[in-house]
């Protein structure tokens, strides 16, 4: 199963065109996509209680679509309460993960908030991932810090550090808790041959970033990396199956 590790649903504050459920389903389906695991765009711009909420609603009945839950460092404890309201019961809610973008929320990975909810996800195995790119705040290299400190933990570079994605590639190299996914608006083709040269295809991720970018954008660059066959494997699915426990719904 081809399984999109990094996708939204929701509306945006860019000019796009904000496609309804049944329409982001299709959209993943035209680009040979199974599965996805997603966050709430709401819940990452606006308000991410509710966008939790709303998300919840719509992955009712689902059965190949799974959902991050979104977290904000500035609410510590009304973050902590979303983690235990959605991943207590996954079978039930059917989220799988934490979803943080540091530059939205104005806080970077390795503040003091972010120990805390690490430190309750481990409970329950759970996934983070984290927006990377290639600013101070972003940058890869403040998942470090908590990385070494929660051994048992798992965290995923979105975007592998976007243009910092060497850096992604070295973080993830030091660390064998922290896996790379690989959406970026960033394609330089040798990047991901690089990554699983670095670290293995089973820590590396494939995602699109829908609904920001078309998926058959990433699906395509994703075809030019020089994989072989069994590395594709891995990176299209066996590794988010294996990553966020996926046969919990077989």
């Amino acid at each position: 199963m081809v399984i999109d590790s990094h996708t939204h649903y929701g509306p945006w504050y860019f000019p796009l065109d904000h496609l309804d459920w049944e329409g982001f389903k299709k959209s993943l389906n035209r680009a040979g996509i199974e599965g996805a695991i997603i966050s709430s765009s709401s819940a990452i711009v606006y308000d991410f209680r509710e966008g939790n909420a709303e998300l919840s609603q719509v992955l009712k009945g689902e059965n190949n679509i799974w959902g991050y839950v979104t977290v904000n460092f500035n609410y510590l404890e009304e973050s902590l309460e979303e983690v235990e309201r959605y991943l207590r019961d996954p079978l039930t809610t059917r989220f799988v993960g934490i979803k943080v973008h540091p530059l939205l929320a104005g806080k970077s990975f390795d503040c003091k908030e972010a120990d805390r909810i690490v430190e309750r996800a481990i409970r329950y195995q759970t996934p983070f991932l984290i927006h990377t790119f290639n600013s101070p705040i972003e940058s890869p290299r403040n998942v470090l810090r908590v990385s070494k400190e929660y051994p048992q933990a798992l965290f995923i570079l979105g975007h592998m550090g976007g243009y910092e994605w060497e850096v992604g590639i070295e973080v993830a190299k030091e660390r064998p808790n922290v896996y790379l996914e690989v959406c970026s608006t960033c394609t330089e083709p040798r990047k991901l041959r690089q990554a699983v040269d670095a670290v293995g295809p089973q820590r590396v991720l494939f995602g699109t970033d829908a609904t920001l970018f078309e998926p058959a954008y990433m699906r395509m660059a994703l075809e030019d990396a020089g994989l072989t066959q069994e590395e594709m494997k891995w990176v299209l699915g066996e590794s988010a199956r294996r990553l966020f426990r996926l046969d919990r719904w077989d």
